[in-house]
Order: structure tokens, then C-alpha cells, then sequence
């Protein structure tokens, strides 16, 4: 793994385990096993290392995504799938996988986005990507379901990961998995026009 790739996996993981503010740059030269001469090489700032860890997350969320929609079981059992990825990123990010810490682009966007407006823009594309690849799952619940007053896939893409999210900072709060994976079946309701 090169050094950019080194700080990259080492601030996604300290931004995600701990938040933005909290993460020195010096911290994450450790985490690195980098200098900070390189650092500054790579990146101008802390923020545009956050850009690029925000990115990382956000292509391992899509390529979860990807192969979950790829896998022949029902529209259903891929939404619990997709939850399930989100736990795993989870395990795979947190240094106790018994602590939950929520999404790291919920988190980030929480945090930082409206102190910085390009930030914030950069969080906003990277959740419309990740919508655009659940809008395909949403087109399969609206037909597994036969739900006749749908809503367009996009929005309820967005209306579903709104939910999730919301489900995420809930699990963070309470430091319990289950307020995720007990109210999936609440995302199917999200589906029907008001």
C-alpha cells in the first residue's frame, strides 16, 4: 500500500472511530506510519484528506451495494443485505466492533458540512451516488411489494436512505445494532406516495 493510500485508510478509520474535530493530523501520520512532510505532500489540508477518505468510504459502500443487487434472493432480502453492509463496514472500521458509530458520511456531514461549503457539496454528491445505485433495489421493492401510488426510484431512494440514516445515528445513540435492523421493514411504507 503506497503512503496516499496509507493516510487515506488511516483517516477513514480515525474520522469514523472518533469525528473529524477530534483527529489530529498528527495522529493520523501515526496511524500511517507516514511523516508529516508527507502528509503535506499528498494533501494541502486535514479537510481535503477528509474529501478523499469520504470518497473511499463511499466506493466501498457502493461496491457492498453493487453485490448485494447483484445476488439472486428477493427485493426484500437485499434491503436487509444492504443493512447488513452497513454493519460490516462497522466491524471493519471500528476498533470494538461492539461500538457503534453510525455512517461516516452522516457523521462527517453532521459535523463539518455546514462549516464548509465545499465539504458539504462533496457529501452531497457522494449520497447521490450512493441513491442512484438504490433507486435500482427501490424499482425491485415497488414491483416485489405491487405497490400501485409508488413514488419515483430516486425519490424513494432518498427517502430510504434518509431512514437509514436516521436508523445509523439511533444505533450510534443507544450504542444498539438492533435500531437498524428491527425498523427495515419501515422502509417499504417510505415507498407509497402521501
Amino acid at each position: 500500500m503506497s503512503s496516499k493510500e496509507r493516510l487515506i485508510a488511516a483517516a477513514t478509520k480515525l474520522f469514523y472511530r472518533k469525528g473529524f474535530s477530534a483527529v489530529g493530523t498528527k495522529e493520523i501520520c501515526q496511524e500511517a506510519e507516514v511523516n508529516k512532510g508527507t502528509f503535506y505532500h499528498f494533501f494541502p489540508s486535514k479537510v481535503s484528506l477528509a474529501r478523499e477518505a469520504l470518497t473511499h468510504y463511499s466506493m466501498l459502500m457502493a461496491e457492498k451495494q453493487m453485490h448485494v443487487l447483484a445476488t439472486p434472493v428477493s427485493a426484500r432480502e437485499k434491503l436487509d443485505l444492504i443493512c447488513e453492509s452497513f454493519l460490516a463496514a462497522n466491524q471493519e472500521l471500528a476498533e470494538d466492533p461492539d461500538n457503534i458509530h453510525g455512517c461516516l458520511l452522516g457523521n462527517i456531514a453532521l459535523e463539518v458540512a455546514q462549516a464548509d461549503a465545499s465539504m458539504g457539496e462533496h457529501v452531497n454528491q457522494l449520497m447521490q451516488h450512493s441513491c442512484s445505485g438504490m433507486a435500482i433495489l427501490v424499482k425491485e421493492l415497488i414491483a416485489e411489494f405491487k405497490i400501485e401510488d409508488a413514488v419515483d426510484p430516486e425519490e424513494g431512494a432518498k427517502r430510504i436512505m434518509a431512514y437509514v440514516e436516521g436508523c445509523l445515528m439511533f444505533a450510534k445513540a443507544h450504542n444498539d445494532i438492533e435500531e437498524l435492523r428491527s425498523r427495515m421493514d419501515g422502509c417499504i411504507s417510505l415507498l407509497r406516495r402521501p
